[in-house]
């Protein structure tokens, strides 16, 4: 079955659909590819490894070949943005910060590699939580000299309660002086996700949908359903039975005209 154009262009508004769900370094996503990451800037401080387009593509989405550290500077803060999907204060942990570092077994910390998150609370930023990532177990799939490691995130830390949901979280990535530069971070996923409300455009489609299912047939149409016009030409208007004529003869048995119950909206 062919589907009318407007229901095609809303079943690709976002957001509609089933996600498939996403795994990376043992963790399932399943919102899917919108669980991650959607933007990233730098809001201050200085990182020499990427530029600020290098920043962005390295953390955007749930590609985990490939990561970003300070280079040889100071550090900086990054701040991070979910655009089609919101952190929910859910369950467990809400978020995981992925990283990449040296080949350590499973459930062990990296302390050279440490650095801080802030979530937006509604109202600010908190003070910054310094954090340790743990190895997953699982090879960078670009490296295989390199895990994946991973932070857990509860958005109950910043003050978020139950159920509240934040799009934005501050990475403040800096030298330890462990012999490491700094944290080699690579992507950020929502385990807990939500997304927000219905846009216009998606109302809107739910509403053209809802009038097409009430909306009344034209008098042309009722004749051509019942029989009593042939063609769908203007040339065929002219082959009707005088609508007279039709009212006249409505009590034959059998006939196929409108009955005298029938009544027309002009």
């Amino acid at each position: 079955m062919r589907l009318p154009m407007f229901i095609v262009l809303c079943l690709l508004v976002p957001g509609l659909g089933g996600a498939a769900p996403v795994s990376v370094g043992g963790y399932t996503f399943g919102a899917g590819e919108e669980a991650f990451a959607d933007d990233a800037s730098l809001v201050s401080g200085v990182i020499t490894g990427p530029d600020e387009a290098g920043i962005r593509s390295t953390l955007v989405g749930s590609d985990i070949s490939d990561s970003f550290n300070t280079g040889d500077s100071g550090g900086g803060i990054v701040e991070v943005e979910f655009i089609d999907n919101a952190i929910v204060n859910g369950p467990g942990p809400d978020l995981v910060i992925f990283e990449l570092s040296g080949d350590r077994p499973a459930g062990t910390p990296d302390p050279r590699e440490i650095f801080g998150i802030s979530v937006f609370d509604g109202s600010g930023f908190p003070a910054f939580v310094t954090v340790t990532p743990v190895a997953t177990g699982f090879p960078d799939p670009a490296d295989s000299t390199l895990d994946v490691f991973a932070v857990e995130v509860d958005l109950g830390s910043f003050g978020i309660p139950l159920g509240g949901t934040s799009s934005l979280v501050r990475l403040h990535i800096y030298n330890a002086n462990l012999g490491s530069k700094s944290a080699d971070l690579t992507a950020l996923g929502a385990l807990n996700s939500v997304v927000p409300e219905p846009s216009t455009g998606v109302l809107c489609c739910l509403g053209v949908l809802l009038g097409t299912g009430i909306r009344r047939p034209s008098r042309d149409s009722m004749w051509r359903r019942y029989g009593w016009i042939s063609g769908s030409s203007k040339g065929a208007r002219s082959r009707m039975v005088g609508r007279g004529a039709l009212l006249a003869r409505a009590g034959r048995v059998g006939s196929s005209e409108p009955s005298a119950g029938f009544s027309w909206n002009s």
